[in-house]
């Protein structure tokens, strides 16, 4: 892989300021309209597929041609052992359905598939793979954490990226009929934070392959809507938070030497070979 020249503070300053930017004018459109102040709203879905335009320009002009290839390398890269994909897939579905069960045993009114069919939580999880690839994990994944990782560790870079991450969220709680409107936005940020470093931990163990984080993502958000956790009540998104979180906390106290990765590594060696 060629080398790519990295300037974390510089580049990530930039990153953020153009990805906010792209979206939040979009969902702004949208505030702007459920307040008699604009009379027309950008489709929502623009703020997520603005990504896939502004992170490689961000690439380009933060990193030339070389910082170009290695994001784009990373989107495809599908050579990762078989175990990995399952564990993408498998290990989401898992604490969902563990929050779920967990929720109803505290009181909740848990419906699986009530939210979100089978048959359309796959349908969404196969989706849901070419969107968050393309867009939010070639944001977040693709190009942040590889930055960020090279200044700091890991879990470090993983629990910065969880709240920015979380945080891009925030005008979604201030349009009219959004699911976030019915979330508790400091529980939606743990659980970003929460998912980051599993998702992190993820990347760095699939030779940091984009397309592999997207899988992961998508197979959590397709297993989140089935379950019907996250839309019950704010109890049973918490117990859901509290899952995710001490799933984490594990994969570090038992992965670290892995986990924990040092920074200051060129691109090519920071991540393991699976």
């Amino acid at each position: 892989m060629a080398s790519t020249r990295i300037h974390p503070v510089r580049d990530l300053i930039t990153f953020y300021v153009v990805v906010y930017a792209l979206s939040w004018i979009v969902w702004g459109t949208a505030i702007l309209q459920d307040r008699d102040a604009l009379s027309f709203h950008i489709p929502g879905a623009l703020a997520f597929w603005s990504l896939t335009i502004g992170v490689p320009l961000v690439a380009l002009a933060t990193g030339g041609v070389s910082a170009l290839a290695d994001l784009a390398s990373r989107v495809v890269r599908w050579r990762v052992s078989v175990q990995w994909y399952l564990i993408g897939i498998a290990f989401p579905i898992v604490l969902a359905m563990v929050s779920s069960a967990l929720a109803a045993a505290f009181g909740s009114t848990i419906e699986l598939g009530g939210t979100l069919s089978l048959g359309s939580a796959v349908g969404y999880f196969i989706f849901g793979i070419f969107l968050f690839t393309l867009t939010e994990e070639t944001a977040w994944r693709g190009y942040a954490l590889p930055r960020l990782q090279h200044s700091m560790d890991a879990l470090p870079a993983s629990v910065i990226v969880g709240v920015l991450w979380g945080l891009w969220h925030l005008p979604l709680w201030f349009i009219a009929d959004t699911d976030q409107t019915s979330w508790n936005f400091f529980a939606f940020v743990v659980l970003t934070i929460a998912e980051s470093v599993l998702i992190g931990w993820f990347f760095n163990h699939t030779r940091g392959s984009v397309l592999l984080a997207g899988i992961f993502h998508a197979a959590s958000d397709a297993a989140l809507a089935y379950s019907g956790v996250l839309y019950s009540d704010a109890r049973a998104f918490w117990v859901a938070v509290l899952v995710f979180a001490v799933a984490a906390v594990t994969l570090v106290v038992v992965d670290g030497s892995k986990a924990l990765r040092r920074g200051g590594l060129p691109p090519e060696a920071i991540y393991p070979t699976g």
